[in-house]
């Protein structure tokens, strides 16, 4: 098994302690990625995907996390097809830091939807997870959001925006995951 931990950073100090806690917790399986580059966060999360298209698993990391689960990489690519564990914050609400199955993101040819520049990821993955019935939230794995708030409420806004934007055609991307796995397509 191959997975691949995604992380875009800007903030050094936190990533020195989502480092730490990754080194002392992943797995054999997992190499992560860290992206400094000034670009969108999406950019960063779907560039880095077309370099490295082959991996089992991607993982979609903040610098301002911390994983707390030993093996949590292992737990959370063993129960489904997007799996996320407590945050801490949101907790089953939302699918922060989701690990998602390879063959999805190449069925979709993307790891953040395209449409957004830094927010809603989440939400994404957690509509599409559900829509498909391939989404599991893991308790047990803890991977704690030191969240300090909406940087940019404008672009937060916008990026919600474009996801309900994308909302009436996502059934294209829910059909290109479920001909993909093979599902009835539940309208």
């Amino acid at each position: 098994m191959k997975i691949l931990c995604i992380c875009p950073s800007k903030y050094p100090k936190k990533l020195d302690k989502m480092m730490d806690s990754f080194l002392i917790t992943r797995s054999k399986h997992t190499k992560i990625i860290l992206n400094y580059e000034n670009k969108s966060i999406t950019s960063i999360f779907n560039e880095e995907f077309e370099k490295h298209p082959d991996y089992d698993f991607y993982f979609m990391a903040n610098d301002d996390i911390l994983f707390e689960t030993p093996l949590w990489d292992l737990k959370l690519a063993n129960k489904c097809k997007i799996s996320y564990g407590d945050d801490g914050f949101q907790g089953e609400n939302l699918c922060t830091f989701p690990m998602i199955d390879g063959d999805i993101v190449r069925a979709l040819g993307w790891l953040q939807m395209p449409l957004l520049k830094r927010y809603s990821g989440d939400v994404v993955w957690k509509y599409i997870g559900e829509r498909c019935g391939i989404l599991n939230y893991c308790k047990d794995v803890i991977i704690t959001h030191k969240w300090e708030g909406c940087s940019d409420p404008e672009l937060n806004i916008k990026d919600m925006s474009n996801f309900i934007r994308w909302l009436p055609n996502s059934y294209k991307d829910i059909i290109k995951i479920k001909n993909h796995l093979g599902k009835e397509i539940k309208t």
